[in-house]
């Protein structure tokens, strides 16, 4: 019924009503059948119609128990919310919309895993003809090999997105779903920076025969990608009814809820005590006044994996409040250098394991609350996150504060070094040696298809990488030399105790047996250093391309795309082309083309500086060498909890 109809329809049941009324005790049999069939076609009119989806499909959103949401402290804190306002942090989930939807709809088909994905755009609307994904999520449960079933096809709507700065993903739901129902994801993710759709498999670094997930988002994301978020499960009737105060991160995530410090200023007593005498109501957190540690766990909520109480976060949701402890909703996860993994992690869980290199530094990206707490900073000092991080104060695009993407970050605590830094670095002064980040937090963290500095704050030490695997920084600029050249200078400069090393650390570039030999974890990693500008102003660019054309042929789908990337940052190959996603031959084809285009190596280096980089003395690869590397690649499962 259209609205002009509906107008029609309620002008004469009130008509009708009032001639009724005023004959009630005559016609009051037909007043009754007038309200009851008025009623009737009323409900039926304003049922959920196609414009309502949207937000009839969405969780419940607005103030909710003590949150006010963000809309709140807008109008006292114009400034705050302003530069909160624009950064991902915000934008991390949003409800869909042409504002907020960033890959193409129009007319597009996405195929995989024998899957059809046809993508439309309807005015301000984005809908998917897509397999049901309820059904195939339900046949995996029971045990269906999905590369055999042939689910139902089903149309469903976007109505929300999470993600906005790397890549986003879509959310979709019935046309008739409840308010609060699980939303399924789009096994699509699109890339902001490449411009395209990506299937999901090759989206994580996981192990590439791993089940296919379904994810809901009422039960994951809602916790770090809303605020104030409740699943609402009811175990008796096996449902949900979501609720959320704010979609994304917003104020109240940092600062605590909100109603009680509104009641407290609407007063006008307390708003001029407050602004003339200094008094507070002191129910809001301003982590910069915090102490390192209530800080720090402000944003360890969502910067951090641990366990949570599960059965009790499903039906009340987060219990943790800025300000608070996280032992609130859990225990962070950690893993000791010489002992066993957390008791509590089943050692045959890789989600769990997979978050640690072997000594207990947390490699995952997005997790660096677990690897800052390990950190003597931390430990023994008054590091916190917003020692070098900002909400208001940085660019959204790392969250650095002014003046910290430099040495200022750790001058402010270590002083002492800034009279002489060449002294402690013995890198000359303006080089990427003596920058403090890159040998006290390089890159050996992954997420989101890139390398991430490791925030576990700690010296290189060639013993370390040579008994667990993690690569150090020495070794990730220095990317020609071996552990044995590493563990000498360190022992010079640093009276670091001697390495007693086998053959091929006094032999080979370590970086050429972590990208050959290594698990994918130190694959990835050592393939992203391998394109870094620093790590060529050290070791050259001129003889890495052919270790990481064998790359664009590897198992997981995540360390093609970093071996590639990597490859377009080297010469010759701004122009080469190679699809990461495709299947296994065109990958074969692509490595030995990326061979013939480096050709081999003209540099001038010396035949035993050859050797370590797998190369004969005239500039050939040693092939023999490097495929016995490949067969004795450690193939453990991998896969990162990003």
């Amino acid at each position: 019924m259209v609205d002009l109809e509906l107008i029609i329809f309620a002008l004469s049941i009130g008509v009708a009503l009032e001639v009724l009324a005023r004959h009630w005790q005559r016609y009051r049999v037909a007043a009754l059948i007038v309200i009851v069939a008025g009623s009737t076609v009323l409900a039926i009119a304003w049922r959920p119609r196609p414009d309502n989806i949207l937000e009839h499909s969405l969780p419940q959103r607005g103030p909710r128990e003590d949150f006010v949401s963000s809309n709140a402290c807008r109008m006292c804190h114009p400034n705050q919310y302003a530069s909160w306002h624009a950064t991902y942090h915000r934008t991390m989930t949003q409800v869909a919309s042409p504002e907020t939807v960033l890959g193409p709809f129009d007319g597009v088909r996405l195929e995989a895993h024998g899957r059809t994905y046809d993508l439309a755009r309807r005015g301000d609307e984005f809908w998917v003809t897509m397999p049901d994904p309820q059904w195939e999520a339900d046949a995996q449960k029971a045990g269906l090999d999905l590369s055999l079933a042939n689910p139902p096809m089903v149309e469903r709507r976007v109505v929300m997105t999470t993600g906005s700065h790397h890549r986003q993903v879509c959310w979709v739901a019935p046309p008739d779903s409840p308010v609060g129902y699980p939303l399924r994801q789009l096994p699509w993710y699109y890339l902001v920076k490449e411009g395209r759709w990506v299937p999901r498999k090759d989206v994580f670094l996981r192990p590439p025969d791993r089940e296919r997930g379904f994810p809901v988002w009422n039960y994951i994301c809602i916790r770090c990608h809303s605020v104030g978020g409740n699943p609402n499960y009811d175990t008796a009737t096996k449902t949900l009814r979501t609720e959320v105060a704010d979609l994304g991160i917003t104020c109240e995530a940092c600062h605590g809820p909100g109603r009680e410090h509104i009641a407290f200023y609407q007063d006008p007593t307390n708003r001029y005590r407050s602004h003339l005498q200094g008094g507070s109501d002191d129910a809001m957190v301003n982590p910069a006044l915090a102490s390192a540690e209530v800080s720090s766990q402000i944003c360890g909520q969502c910067h951090s994996n641990f366990l949570t109480h599960l059965d009790d976060y499903l039906k009340h949701g987060e219990r943790f409040r800025a300000g608070g402890a996280l032992e609130a909703s859990g225990r962070e996860l950690r893993r000791f250098a010489d002992g066993p993994a957390d008791p509590s992690m089943d050692p045959r869980n890789i989600e769990a394991t997979g978050l640690f290199w072997e000594d207990g530094t947390c490699r995952v990206g997005g997790n660096e609350y677990n690897a800052m707490i390990v950190s003597g900073c931390y430990l023994r000092g008054e590091l916190s996150c917003i020692s070098c991080h900002s909400m208001h104060q940085s660019d959204p695009n790392d969250q650095l504060a002014a003046g910290m993407d430099g040495n200022q970050a750790c001058l402010q605590c270590h002083e002492g070094y800034a009279d002489d830094l060449e002294q402690h670095t013995h890198h000359l002064p303006n080089s990427p040696g003596s920058l403090c980040y890159n040998c006290h937090m390089p890159f050996t963290s992954y997420a989101v298809f890139t390398a991430m500095r490791s925030h576990r704050i700690d010296s290189p030490s060639a013993e370390v990488s040579l008994r667990t695997g993690r690569p150090n920084a020495c070794n990730l600029c220095h990317l020609d030399e071996t552990l044995s050249w590493t563990a000498q200078h360190l022992t010079n400069w640093y009276s670091q105790p001697p390495l007693n090393s086998p053959t091929q650390a006094d032999t080979t570039a370590a970086s050429l047996e972590w990208l050959l030999r290594g698990d994918a974890a130190q694959r990835a990693v050592t393939a992203w250093n391998m394109g870094w500008d620093a790590a060529h102003e050290a070791s050259g660019d001129a003889w890495p391309a052919p270790f990481l054309a064998f790359l664009l042929n590897d198992p997981y789908s995540v360390v093609r795309y970093l071996a590639y990337h990597a490859l377009q940052n080297l010469p010759g190959f701004n122009d080469f082309k190679y699809d990461f996603v495709t299947a296994s031959m065109d990958h074969e084809e692509a490595t030995q083309q990326a061979i013939q285009v480096w050709g081999r190596y003209e540099g001038p280096r010396t035949a035993d500086e050859r050797n370590r980089i797998l190369l004969h003395p005239d500039g050939s690869l040693k092939e023999n060498e490097i495929h016995r590397r490949l067969k004795e690649r450690d193939d453990k499962p991998i896969s990162l909890p990003e």
